[in-house]
């Protein structure tokens, strides 16, 4: 029995250790855990260009942008539309789309839908005025129609001297970030942040996340998670060549942000979600990173064929709590009578 216990003790020291070694140099509010199980989102894995996901906090109701054909039709359109998916289950595919015709605009794009107030709000990108500007659509109830969209002012140029797209909010709605650019070519692409006292105020000015922006590249689509201290983003070369998803962590809203780092080498042992030319448009579910939480994403091999991605987060216990079983298992082992003792 002793050496079974002895032989405990070394694993569970040894395993302590090997984390202790890779979560280190980690930031302090940093989740311990990593993604894996990565694969197209059943029901959505069609030749169509499907973008930009957000997913109710029941699984059941996706929002999503894309090119695919308008019912009735099998040509794919040119232009981005918002579509709704729905499913009967989280074990289920999604199979019933709807393109939400109430905010769509016959020959503009619309995407990057982001929902929120008990999914009767609805924020989404536009270039129907000739730039990329944030518009806003209302519903009374989940069954009623959305309201006809109102554009929105984030702070930066007016349109088409300015893009401004992908905006999203912490849970309290006091903090806001979304990416943009002056310039009518749109490049140069900076992340945002812009914050407020209540709900009832607007906006102070937008500030560029100087923490994370990065020279020469476009830094894109954002999303924050709803505490306030992780900012997860999309981040490619000039021209948004070859993106790939990055993370911020910050120990509290007070604080700045910390430095950027690719999502599989932030989280080490995720499976590697760069596995397709692009990578990008994030969007993680409101319970991350308790086990079992998801992250959505859009994949792509080439520039038609665009899919939507997720991958389920594993969380690794604390090196500390791991340090106490050890502790805990060598104190009672101790205790234990020796052989020799025994009458």
């Amino acid at each position: 029995m002793a050496r079974r216990i002895f032989t405990i003790v070394v694993a569970l020291v040894t395993s302590a250790s090997t984390i202790s070694f890779v979560f280190d140099s980690r930031a302090a509010a940093q989740p311990l855990g990593y993604f894996s199980d990565v694969r197209p989102v059943a029901g959505l894995e069609g030749p169509w260009r499907d973008e930009s996901p957000w997913v109710s906090d029941d699984g059941l109701r996706m929002y999503f942008n894309s090119e695919r054909p308008n019912v009735g039709s099998n040509i794919q359109t040119d232009k981005r539309d918002i579509w709704m998916a729905t499913r009967d289950s989280t074990s289920s595919a999604f199979d019933d789309f709807t393109k939400i015709e109430s905010v769509s605009v016959d020959g503009a794009s619309d995407h990057y839908p982001f929902l929120y107030d008990d999914e009767l709000r609805l924020h989404f990108t536009s270039d129907r005025d000739g730039g990329a500007t944030t518009y806003v659509s209302t519903r009374a109830t989940r069954n009623d129609d959305w309201s006809a969209p109102e554009a929105i002012a984030l702070g930066l140029a007016a349109p088409p001297d300015s893009r401004a797209a992908g905006i999203r909010f912490t849970d309290d709605r006091l903090t806001a970030v979304f990416s943009g650019s002056v310039g009518a070519n749109g490049t140069n692409s900076d992340l945002f942040i812009a914050t407020r006292e209540s709900v009832d105020d607007s906006f102070g000015a937008p500030l560029p996340i100087t923490d994370v922006n990065a020279a020469n590249r476009e830094d894109w689509h954002p999303y924050i998670t709803g505490n306030g201290l992780a900012l997860f983003y999309s981040r490619a070369e000039p021209g948004y060549l070859r993106p790939d998803i990055y993370v911020s962590i910050r120990s509290s809203t007070s604080q700045d942000f910390g430095t950027p780092q690719r999502l599989e080498l932030a989280f080490p042992g995720s499976d590697n979600l760069h596995f397709q030319a692009a990578t990008f448009d994030p969007f993680l579910t409101t319970d991350w990173p308790k086990s079992g939480s998801k992250i959505y994403f859009t994949s792509a091999n080439s520039s038609a064929d665009f899919d939507i991605y997720e991958a389920t987060w594993t969380t690794v216990p604390e090196p500390a709590a791991l340090g106490m079983i050890t502790v805990l298992i060598f104190v009672l082992s101790s205790m234990r009578p020796h052989p020799s003792s025994k009458a």
